[in-house]
């Protein structure tokens, strides 16, 4: 692990991004199912086609953040988008747990996985143009790891604050989701407003 690395502070951004972004992933496809099926009695099958317009999104929110950036160059609004999406999607779900239904789980569901497509981009964008071409690639495979390790963090993290499906522990997951998109936000002032595409 080349510590010069983190020395960057828009390559540091990108390893903080990627943790973020898949710290709300995992809170989402670990929790989002065990919330409507056992906090809700939606059946299995049900609760599993709400995961369907969250992946669906997470593949629109990438790709589309990708072609932003090849035409505008403007990796910050992205990474602060993204951040946003993600905080809003959150805050909806931990204030308004006890009232969802199928069709609006999968909606609050679909715009997280839009915030976590786009930030998933911009995680390696960042860390890999603010790095010396001769770690470049180093860089890129350092902020995968974070990516794996804010997955980690983040299934421990829901189990820890949310043994049980109630409202309040709905509220603790993704008021954490909130924090996480909240440091996502931070780190993408680290960013610089537009980067060579």
């Amino acid at each position: 692990m080349p510590t010069v690395l983190f020395r960057r502070g828009q390559v540091v951004a990108g390893f903080a991004s990627g943790f973020c972004v898949q710290f709300a992933l995992m809170a989402g496809v670990t929790y989002l199912p065990r919330l409507l099926q056992e906090g809700l009695g939606i059946p299995a099958a049900s609760s599993g086609a709400v995961l369907i317009p969250m992946t669906l999104a997470l593949m629109v929110g990438s790709n589309s953040s990708g072609a932003v950036f090849r035409a505008t160059g403007r990796l910050r609004t992205i990474a602060a988008a993204s951040s946003l999406v993600l905080l809003a999607a959150a805050a909806t779900f931990a204030a308004m747990s006890p009232v969802l239904a199928v069709a609006s789980s999968a909606a609050i569901a679909a715009a997280l996985g839009l915030g976590v497509g786009v930030g998933m981009s911009v995680s390696n964008l960042a860390a890999k143009t603010g790095a010396e071409p001769a770690d470049a690639g180093r860089a890129t495979s350092m902020a995968m790891f974070f990516r794996g390790f804010g997955g980690t963090v983040s299934t421990a993290a829901c189990g820890m604050l949310a043994p049980t499906v109630t409202a309040a522990g709905t509220s603790s997951v993704f008021g954490a989701v909130c924090v996480a998109a909240l440091a996502g936000l931070v780190a993408s002032r680290f960013i610089p407003r537009e980067i060579a595409s």
